[in-house]
């Protein structure tokens, strides 16, 4: 689940006008709180609660993507880098969420994944990587850098995306 909410913060990020993506902690506001695609994600927000309580400085959009690489550690994992620097928003609007249907949804297709990874900044090969990456295994979580953050975060995703045995 700590996976699911750093891939779910980061998952919405439009590489061509920098918007969406886990800095600002968007999931906390509408549309992206009521997104059908994040159903469920609010029991692991609650869980990490009590971590930002205890770290009030680290934001939830740090919270949420560092939940993910760790997680991916203490299944057997690599251990993931980590960037902090991502700041939580006031509201919707300052966290530039965007609309729902920006998650990846394998139902609709190839064409429709491809669109929504391209929008990323992904090619085919990090697509695949990715889907491989996701589906098991001793994988990188999907962390993306903070879109908004300092050029030292990176601005690719799929840079901090892909498996890191794959290549």
């Amino acid at each position: 689940m700590a996976v699911r909410v750093a891939w779910h913060a980061s998952g919405t990020y439009n590489a061509s006008d920098r918007t969406g993506g886990s800095d600002g902690g968007g999931m906390r506001f509408e549309p992206e709180r009521s997104d059908p695609a994040n159903s469920g994600l609010f029991i692991i927000h609650d869980l990490l609660e009590r971590v930002k309580q205890k770290y009030p400085d680290v934001s939830y959009a740090d919270l949420w993507t560092l939940a993910g690489c760790k997680a991916v550690e203490f299944m057997g994992g690599p251990a993931v880098p980590h960037k902090f620097g991502r700041v939580d928003a006031a509201d919707a609007r300052a966290a530039g969420c965007p609309a729902n249907g920006r998650l990846p949804d394998a139902s609709q297709g190839s064409a429709h994944l491809r669109d929504v990874f391209n929008r990323m900044g992904f090619d085919d090969k990090d697509i695949v990587v990715d889907i491989i990456s996701c589906s098991g295994s001793k994988a990188t979580p999907p962390h993306l850098p903070s879109p908004r953050a300092s050029s030292s975060a990176g601005t690719r995703p799929s840079a901090d995306l892909v498996c890191r045995r794959a290549r």
